[in-house]
């Protein structure tokens, strides 16, 4: 693989009542060849 000048990731939850809800949309940076990066998120729920 070579350079990247960037990806998108979206992330998505699955509801109880099956609807999905969007969590996050995440615009990554330039990676050069080799290298590796990591993104992370927390989660909190609305309610229990």
């Amino acid at each position: 693989m070579g350079n990247s000048n960037g990806l998108r990731s979206a992330f998505w939850a699955e509801t109880p009542s099956g609807k999905f809800e969007e969590l996050a949309d995440v615009k990554t940076k330039r990676i050069s060849k080799g290298n590796e990066t990591t993104y992370k998120a927390k989660i909190k729920l609305k309610k229990e």
